[in-house]
Order: C-alpha cells, then structure tokens, then sequence
C-alpha cells in the first residue's frame, strides 16, 4: 500500500526557488532528481537511467563514501564520525561535493541526482548554488516496514558492511527520512515536477515504469 501521502505546505517562504522552477524555460537537457528511503532501490533506478538516457550519475553518498575512504582528507574523516552516529552530512558538506563533481564531469545528455535534495532546506540552498534544476523528480514509494528489512539483508549480505547499517541508526535514518521528506515531495508536486513510483515492484518492474516517465510514454505524477 502507497505510504502516506505528504501534508499541506505553505510555500511562501521559498518565493525565490518556486519562481525559478516555475519560470524554467523547456529544455532537451534532462535534469532528474531520484528520492526514496535508505533501502528504496535509488541506486538500481540511477543505473537503468544513466543507462537509457546517457546521464551523468551523481550520488551524494557515493560522493560521501568516496570522501571518507580517502585517508588523507580530514574532511572525510569528520564525515565519518557523522555517518557512524547515523546523523546526516550537513548540507554545506553535501553541496561542496556535489558542485565540484558537476564541475569535473563531461557535458552529457542530463543530469542524474542520486537521493539529494532530501529535504526542501536542501532544495532552496541547491537553487541558490546555480545547480541545474530539475525536470523530472522520481520518488520510489517503499514502506518502512520494508525499507527496514531491505537494509538489515543489505548488511547481513554485504562484505563490508556499513557502519550505519545497525538496529540503532537504521532507525533514525529512517525517522529523519520520514519527518524531511514530506515536505520537499509536497515541494516539487506542487511544481508539477514529481512521479511516484512503487518501489516495491521488482527491479525490472521500477526500471520499465521510470523509463516509460523520462521517456514521456507515462505519467505517475500526484
């Protein structure tokens, strides 16, 4: 069954990002923001796009991983700490990195965005950083009864397992994405940007239904 679905927001102090996105001349670049909850399938999803449609794939927890893997950065070390204690990068740190890796990559068909902005704070400080906007906003509905399963198979099936990938932080993670969430999908609904698809289909399943979205052949929007 679909979780359930965002309350009202009032959008009046965001006047600066709805202008934007509203006034958003079309374009042939593809621009896609993919949500979801830990455990959703973002990254399966983000595979089969930047497969189809030939986009530069940006995740931000890839980003954070690969920042916190490299020994000699101490701004990887600090992230560390965060991740540990399940508490979120702050968005200062995430948009740092997001920015320089659209800065280094090629110039391609569109824009991939793997799970950021997670929340509508995100969202408007994204805007001011003159990153490109989104076209389309994918947001893969999954309980969170099954979110939690999904994750403990992930840990328990992994080599390396995460260090937030315990009882504990699990639930917070999970808490976070609920309380975050609400209002940036309320956000992008109301600018017309965002199709809900169920995650709890098969892979394949989710792959068809995003493809046939981006490719114009179906509509999941609110």
């Amino acid at each position: 069954a679909p979780s359930q679905r965002p309350a009202p927001v009032d959008f009046a102090s965001f006047s600066a990002v709805s202008m934007a996105m509203a006034s958003e001349a079309p374009s042939q670049r593809m621009v896609v923001v993919v949500l979801g909850g830990p455990g959703s399938g973002k990254g399966t999803s983000c595979s089969i796009i930047q497969k189809c449609f030939g986009c530069d794939h940006f995740s931000t927890g890839e980003l954070i991983r690969a920042e916190i893997e490299d020994a000699s950065s101490s701004f990887g070390r600090s992230i560390k700490e965060l991740v540990a204690s399940g508490r979120l990068v702050d968005t200062k740190t995430v948009l740092k990195l997001l920015k320089n890796a659209v800065q280094r990559a090629k110039r391609s068909a569109g824009v991939l965005l793997d799970g950021f902005p997670r929340t509508l704070d995100q969202a408007v400080l994204y805007e001011k950083e003159g990153l490109p906007l989104p076209t389309h906003v994918i947001y893969l509905d999954v309980p969170r009864k099954v979110l939690r399963e999904r994750i403990l198979s992930r840990g328990a099936k992994s080599a390396k397992r995460r260090s937030d990938d315990n009882p504990e932080a699990i639930e917070k993670r999970l808490n976070d994405f609920e309380q975050q969430n609400k209002k940036l999908l309320e956000f992008y609904k109301a600018h017309g940007k965002l199709h809900v698809v169920d995650g709890t289909m098969p892979p394949a399943a989710v792959g068809e239904q995003v493809k046939a979205i981006l490719s114009g052949r179906a509509s999941s929007k609110l």
